[in-house]
């Protein structure tokens, strides 16, 4: 049986029908010419995703009293971060560190900016070579004079500590489509050196000793629920010093902001 004219248009317009959408040209990209946000549909029945910020904003401590205290801001995210901004440009507070991250509603997602230090936690004594056969007069000798010696001790076990900021939320969209339900802990964590233990010395000189890093973390965990797209004060922390420890006469306020996010589809034209 021969094709007739009308099953070969049906079966060339059915191909024509299941053509992707071309996507857009790599120039469109470059120029800018994909559109506006408002020049595309919100997707019907799409999730919707979470954009969540993270701000690190060093403030000197009377600052911080003024603001919390005096100002009671401390409830008034917006108004505070507008407050912080001020300080910002004025030069009296420094903006830190920012994290963002986008994720889907319900759904765990972890951003890092790390470096992995890899020290020693386990350490044995130290090993001196064995022999097959009994030892000559002249090595025993030099045994006994190596027993008062210090010999290094051998690290047996390590672990890895990651230095520098992460990220990690789990936000979950309200009912209402407005407030959003987040688990979130970013943390810093800074290398501040090391710390010698144990340390020895024999009567020809020789030391041993063990050495530890040592860390300086500024962490929060905990859950909250947000407004869509309001600051929120999330907690006050301690930065270090230039020596490694506490610097009481400053503080870090920790601000996190929430954004819904909608996928959009750019409409046929």
């Amino acid at each position: 049986m021969k094709p007739t004219l009308f099953s070969l248009l049906v079966l060339s317009s059915s191909l024509v029908a299941q053509e992707p959408a071309p996507r857009p040209a790599p120039e469109a990209f470059e120029n800018g010419d994909l559109g506006k946000s408002e020049d595309f549909d919100v997707a019907p029945n799409a999730p919707m995703m979470v954009q969540v910020t993270v701000e690190f904003i060093e403030v000197p401590q009377a600052e911080v009293t003024r603001l919390l205290h005096k100002e009671k801001l401390g409830k008034d995210g917006s108004k505070l971060r507008e407050e912080l901004q001020k300080s910002v440009d004025a030069q009296k507070a420094n903006l830190y560190e920012t994290m963002m991250m986008t994720g889907r509603s319900g759904q765990k997602s972890t951003a890092e900016s790390i470096r992995e230090v890899i020290y020693p936690t386990e350490w044995g004594a130290p090993i001196m070579p064995g022999c097959a056969r009994p030892p000559t007069a002249e090595e025993v000798q030099a045994a006994k004079e190596m027993n008062p010696r210090v010999c290094p001790a051998l690290p047996t076990a390590f672990e890895t500590r990651n230095t520098g900021s992460t990220l990690e939320i789990e936000p979950t969209i309200g009912a209402d489509d407005a407030t959003i339900d987040l688990r979130v802990i970013p943390e810093i964590v800074f290398d501040t050196g090391g710390k010698k233990w144990n340390v020895r010395k024999d009567e020809l000189g020789n030391e041993s000793w063990i050495e530890m890093p040592l860390f300086y973390s500024l962490r929060t965990n905990t859950s909250l629920v947000l407004s869509d797209g309001m600051p929120q004060l999330l907690s006050v922390l301690t930065p270090k010093g230039a020596d490694g420890t506490p610097d009481p006469s400053r503080k870090m306020l920790v601000i996190v902001t929430a954004d819904i996010v909608k996928v959009r589809l750019k409409p046929t034209r």
